[in-house]
């Protein structure tokens, strides 16, 4: 059973995400998609509740839950894991990874296991100075996904040039979001009043 694990902020999850999400089922015939919102950030900046950003991905979770199914996985192919949220700080990948690897083990034990780790093009910049990244990468196969120039990876795709960072600025100044995030997520933002 092929697995990824999709990490991120994802403040708030947009249209670039749910695109990665269709290339991860369809080109690489993954069987599950873990949605992993971190807890906090590395770099301390300010990010909606871990609640709220939960609740968004599972917006945008059940899209998919109510048509695709796979060959092996019937039913939640894509599943948001709140697996950060009582673990110690600082937290790392690497961390997470082991945990949710260890977590698959013992839930699929006749089944052979093979995990996938979605990395933005950003962060792939910076891996070098990521705690661990080589055993990342010796746990897992790596997948790129990117707006940027980098085609170093054979498992490197490009999304739409969408961030979360230009929707929150949109959302302050009054402009319209809905052709950057689900129209699920727009509502959420809208009746939680969220980045005012």
């Amino acid at each position: 059973m092929r697995i990824a694990i999709y990490g991120g902020k994802f403040d708030p999850p947009h249209l670039a995400h749910q695109m990665a999400l269709f290339l991860l089922l369809s080109k690489y015939k993954l069987h599950r998609i873990y949605i992993v919102p971190s807890s906090q950030h590395p770099f301390g900046y300010d990010m909606c509740s871990f609640g709220e950003r939960v609740e968004m991905c599972q917006q945008i979770a059940s899209q998919f839950n109510e048509f695709w199914r796979s060959k092996v996985i019937q039913k939640n192919v894509v599943q948001v894991l709140r697996i950060e949220e009582d673990m110690i700080s600082p937290i790392h990948s690497i961390n997470v990874v082991k945990k949710i690897i260890e977590q698959d083990f013992a839930l699929y034990k006749d089944i052979e296991l093979e995990h996938y780790f979605v990395i933005g093009s950003d962060n792939w910049d910076n891996s070098y100075s990521w705690q661990n990244f080589e055993q990342i990468k010796k746990l897992t196969k790596l997948i790129v996904f990117g707006r940027g120039q980098y085609t170093n990876n054979d498992n490197y795709i490009m999304l739409p040039n969408i961030s979360s960072t230009e929707i929150r600025g949109r959302i302050r100044t009054g402009r319209d979001i809905n052709s950057l995030v689900p129209n699920s997520v727009a509502k959420y933002i809208k009746e939680n009043n969220l980045y005012r």
